[in-house]
Formats: C-alpha cells, structure tokens, sequence
C-alpha cells in the first residue's frame, strides 16, 4: 500500500520526493528514541540522498522520480518502518502508518472511495466502467489544490506542512502510550473536519 500510494503522489514536482524526507526524519527520529542509532544513521543517509535529488526536482524541475523511484522509496520506507514498534507495539501499529505517510495514504483511500463511488453510479445508469479503481482522474489532493489557484510549490510544501503536522501528532502517543492517544486523537479529529470541509468535497 506505501508503495502504490507514493507512487500517486508523485503528480506534481518535488512533491513526492519532500513527504518521503519528511517520512525519512520520521523513521530516524523514532530510531533514535528507540536506542537503535545504527538504523538511524543508515535512514538519514538515504534522507541526505532524497535531498540531494529533491534540489533539482522542485519546480521547474530538471529531474524526476517517475514509477521507479517512486516506488523503490515506497518500498524503502515500507521496510524500514517494520523495525518499528517495540513496547508500544499496539499503539504503533494503529498511528505509525499515518506517521510515516498520513498525506500519501489518504490520497489512496480518496481515490479509492471516489472512483468505487462513480463505478457504482455508472453501473447504476447503465454505462459503461472504464479501468475500475485503477482508472488514472484528476482529483488526487494536489490536483484539488492547484485548481484553487495555487502554484506547484505552494501545493508541494502545503502538503509536505500537512505531512509534518500528521507526524508531529503520532509522534505524542507513540512516545507517551495510552495517555498522548487522546491528544494526538483530537488533533486528527479537527484535522479530518477541515479536510472534509475543504478538500473532501469531490467524494
């Protein structure tokens, strides 16, 4: 799921290539905390690469990721984030996909929502389905962003913003146990709400 979802991410420049860095300082972050220093180092140097790359991939951009190098990060960031979890294993199974990729994975549950959704309706009329959920639209979150007027760097670091704001609230239960749950919970409750209000329209 981590690798599909940024590779559906990876629709604007610099985009993809921020929320892996930010997913990256997620994971060493959490392997600091967790005395493992050794896995720390080894996620950082992958970091120090993605912002190597991500210099000449903000727009204008005179490199890119395409399906390869997005998915070779999905899949990077996928099997990192299994070393994670220790005593507070429950917990971190629950948040720590949110805080590694909050922004790619909700992008993938809308699309999968919104194009069931018109499935169902076209198979309701009598038309035709094309592709299923794997039919490619325009409605991901920074196609929605862009057609309120905002231009792909704007868009890119909103996104990126939101990803460290997902992260920042995952980051309290999983460091306190039960007792951040409530906080981090309240924090994504507003969150959805706005999201709903402002961006969830299409579905």
């Amino acid at each position: 799921m981590l690798i599909n979802a940024f590779n559906l991410i990876d629709g604007l420049d610099g985009l993809c290539s921020g929320l892996v860095l930010v997913s990256l300082f997620v994971i060493a972050g959490l392997e600091f905390a967790n005395g493992r220093p050794g896995y720390a180092i080894t996620i950082l140097t992958m970091a120090a690469a993605v912002a190597g790359f991500m210099k000449f991939n903000l727009n204008p951009a005179k490199i890119f990721l395409g399906d390869a190098g997005s998915m070779m990060l999905g899949f990077f960031l996928a099997t990192s984030a299994t070393q994670i979890g220790g005593e507070r294993a429950v917990i971190g199974s629950i948040v720590l996909p949110i805080a590694i990729a909050g922004v790619p994975l909700l992008d993938v549950l809308l699309a999968v929502w919104r194009r069931s959704a018109r499935n169902h309706l076209k198979k309701t009329n009598g038309e035709k389905k094309e592709g299923g959920i794997f039919a490619a639209d325009k409605d991901h979150l920074h196609h929605r962003l862009l057609d309120l007027g905002l231009t792909q760097r704007r868009v890119a670091f909103l996104l990126q913003g939101l990803a460290v704001i997902l992260a920042a609230l995952c980051f309290v239960p999983i460091m306190m146990g039960g007792e951040g749950l409530v906080i981090a919970l309240c924090g994504l409750v507003i969150l959805g709400l706005f999201g709903l209000r402002h961006i969830a329209r299409v579905e």
